[in-house]
């Protein structure tokens, strides 16, 4: 989305009271940020539709100036497939690669066992975190389709060698040893809710719980930070009345004491961009996302949608 349109939904946002721009910057289908130390990320992987640095650097000032944090979403190990069109090497099945033209759920994964990986990681949170300083770094982690790791001979002995069993094993492997290379650099996690088995209980880590609720209160009961999202997805196309009628907190309230209730930190709608343009995306977050805000910032017992 070009630069104006993140600065009108930042200005919406301020008037609703919405205060962080989580910014899904890689997947699939583009990676959307200048990358100065392995500039073939976005030479090679976005159809030159990224964010300058000096760009991504006005976008968190200009958030600021209106009192909304910035949280970067760099989303790994899978739907990483536009990392891969620059550098192959970094997959765990090294081929060619080219841009994903459709949706869904993909193959391409990042290869967890060379070191090579976490060396590049590294440096790439090096460069990322000094464009964004919020505390908050948005890992993904959702979706990963595990194929190439399956079907992977080197990586089925480093499994063995490590005493993995499983993928999900993998992805906790991963996801741990991204948490270190992030807190080299002060930052704290975030991550889709298939992380949560990865995270350390009672870490400062968050998770967002865009599934359903019951990630959600698995992860408060794990000492987690929780977003939730499931909810609130703006391109299910409901209407207003529909998102302000949803109790956040409906069928686990009584599940939470008042010490893990805490916990939850707040909701977040969420717009994905696949059948929208830069024409029609406004259209689509507003009016909608101001009654969800209302929604967010409302005692539980107002519900009139009147």
């Amino acid at each position: 989305m070009p630069v104006s349109v993140i600065e009108r939904n930042l200005n919406a946002m301020e008037f609703v009271k919405l205060n962080v721009l989580h910014l899904h910057l890689s997947d699939d289908q583009g990676f959307r940020v200048e990358s100065k130390k392995y500039p073939l990320l976005h030479e090679r992987g976005s159809d030159n539709q990224y964010y300058t640095h000096q760009q991504i650097h006005h976008l968190v000032e200009y958030a600021r100036e209106r009192r909304i944090r910035i949280v970067p979403e760099f989303d790994i190990p899978g739907h990483t497939t536009s990392w891969f069109v620059g550098y192959p090497h970094l997959a765990s099945a090294p081929k060619v690669y080219s841009i994903q033209r459709g949706w869904g759920t993909f193959k391409p994964t990042m290869d967890p066992s060379r070191e090579t990986t976490f060396e590049f990681l590294d440096a790439f949170f090096n460069e990322t975190t000094s464009l964004f300083p919020d505390k908050y770094f948005h890992i993904g982690g959702d979706e990963v389709e595990g194929t190439q790791w399956t079907q992977s001979k080197l990586i089925r002995t480093w499994k063995r060698q490590l005493g993995l069993n499983t993928n999900h094993d993998i992805q906790r492997y991963f996801t741990h040893r991204v948490q270190q290379l992030l807190s080299k650099y002060n930052r704290f996690i975030v991550g889709w809710d298939e992380i949560l088995p990865a995270v350390e209980s009672n870490s400062s880590s968050v998770i967002q719980s865009w599934r359903d609720r019951r990630s959600l209160v698995r992860t408060v009961h794990h000492g987690q930070g929780a977003i939730l999202s499931s909810p609130f997805y703006l391109d299910a196309l409901n209407p207003a009345g529909t998102y302000y009628s949803v109790n956040p907190m409906k069928g686990i309230k009584w599940l939470l004491n008042k010490k893990q209730t805490v916990k939850v930190f707040g909701g977040e709608a969420c717009m994905w961009t696949e059948a929208v343009s830069f024409d029609t995306v406004d259209s689509r977050i507003w009016p909608r996302t101001a009654a969800i805000a209302e929604r967010f910032w409302s005692p539980e017992y107002i519900t009139d949608v009147n």
